[in-house]
């Protein structure tokens, strides 16, 4: 098992799409890090999917610890109650409300907000694309991020501001398509860079608050919601030519570290960034 520097220590955490991929990942980079609570919020309580093998490998006891939910997971290994599952549709506003006000009344506060969850929709083009699938990107990925800070921002400007001076930490997942131009999945694309820009438009309102908030950009992460991708000879090539640093094996894995770093007191001067953490795709010519 990793160790842990206790960085968030004593910090109570939201995590939507916490159950697979990137989401479960960062549930499991904060408990070991520390956190006094992890709340997982998504749509489905255990892993959606195939068994994503490689990420958080030494977390795994057997097999089918990978079929295990995230809070059930995060409480084996790190203490019986450090750990919750709240049923969570992001697209509605009374679920996301009750996700951080049931936070807030185990926890006592809310310190972190992670706003994860986020679909992928197809791969086409404007002309080709169905309305109903922008729509549906569009709920996920930007009314899920818009509601999420939202209600955390009125739960952190209710409280006291912690040791460090801070009310609440805000990080949005958006991605690497947002800081490049991208050719295919142009509602999936559209829909991460408004993510980038409302959280420049948040870091920018609520600074004074004392509330900070900043995305993380990943680049191509092998998760069940792209693993079609990998799975077509020509989209692995090109993701595999155009990351100059190469795929990551864990590539879910750094996004955790990311966030950690984030949530934690050690970028307590950073907000409104935009953290690519996609092995050089942003900026491979």
């Amino acid at each position: 098992m990793k160790m842990s520097r206790n960085r968030l220590q004593y910090k109570v955490c939201i995590i939507t799409g916490a159950s697979s991929g990137i989401g479960r990942s960062i549930a499991l980079a904060f408990a070991r890090e520390g956190a006094a609570l992890v709340v997982c919020g998504d749509i489905r309580r255990t892993p959606a999917g195939a068994p994503e093998r490689d990420h958080d490998a030494e977390i795994y006891r057997n097999d089918s610890d990978q079929f295990m939910p995230t809070d059930e997971l995060i409480c084996r290994d790190y203490g019986l109650g450090k750990a919750i599952f709240i049923s969570t549709n992001t697209t509605i506003a009374e679920q996301v409300q009750k996700l951080v006000d049931t936070a807030v009344e185990v926890g006592g506060r809310l310190d972190v907000m992670v706003n994860n969850a986020g679909i992928f929709g197809s791969l086409a083009n404007v002309h080709e694309g169905s309305d109903e699938d922008f729509d549906r990107v569009m709920a996920v990925n930007i009314k899920g991020v818009y509601l999420g800070m939202k209600h955390a921002i009125r739960a952190f400007l209710k409280q006291e501001p912690d040791q460090q001076g801070q009310k609440g930490r805000i990080i949005n997942l958006a991605s690497t398509v947002a800081l490049r131009e991208a050719r295919a999945g142009a509602a999936y694309n559209a829909s991460k860079a408004a993510v980038v820009s409302l959280t420049k438009t948040t870091a920018a309102s609520y600074g004074e608050d004392k509330i900070r908030c900043n995305a993380i950009c990943p680049g191509f992460i092998n998760t069940n919601m792209i693993k079609h991708m990998f799975d077509m000879s020509i989209a692995a090539d090109y993701m595999a030519q155009t990351t100059v640093l190469g795929i990551a094996t864990d590539g879910a894995g750094e996004i955790g570290k990311a966030a950690v770093f984030l949530a934690s007191d050690e970028s307590a001067w950073v907000t409104g960034a935009t953290l690519a953490v996609d092995g050089g795709f942003a900026v491979h010519l």
